[in-house]
């Protein structure tokens, strides 16, 4: 069963303004409606644990407020940026893995002969006439390590922003 005050009671309530703004008679028919009387008593001790529980919080300091919002932004935004990274690099990976077996299966067909291709991987292939040519795997030994550098300067870089 429904009350016909109840919905005046219930705005009262919400705006905080019971008891001070009602009116005599609104008083009076809470006292003696039960559907009303318990609105009002649920909705005092709901006010009163929230105050209770308002004192009690400690409060924090606003910086510190601040520097989590921040955190949680910061956070938020690196996760949105490593989605669509981690979904390239899934990419790249395929295309490597499938170019390189593309490129064993056109060479098997060919006639490539294992053995001998794995004579031809020794560091003496890389030095001509047997020695003369050590500038060259030095040279590229540094390419090569500028290529890291490079990479790991970047990476560095990229971190710090």
């Amino acid at each position: 069963m429904r009350c016909e005050r109840e919905h005046e009671v219930k705005d009262l309530l919400g705006r905080g303004h019971w008891p001070q703004a009602s009116g005599e008679e609104l008083r009076v028919h809470v006292a003696g409606c039960g559907k009303c009387g318990d609105l009002v008593m649920v909705s005092q001790a709901f006010r009163g644990a929230r105050a209770t529980a308002m004192q009690s919080a400690p409060a924090m300091a606003p910086g510190l407020i601040w520097w989590r919002a921040q955190v949680r932004r910061r956070q938020s935004a690196l996760e949105q940026i490593a989605r669509p990274v981690w979904g390239a690099q899934i990419f790249a990976l395929a295309v490597t893995v499938l170019l390189g077996v593309g490129l064993v299966v056109v060479e098997t067909r060919r006639g490539f002969d294992w053995q001998k291709g794995a004579q031809a991987l020794h560091l003496e292939a890389l030095l001509p006439m047997g020695g003369d040519g050590l500038e060259m795997v030095l040279l590229a030994a540094c390419v090569g390590l500028v290529a890291v550098l490079g990479g790991v300067v970047v990476y560095l870089g990229m971190e710090r922003r």
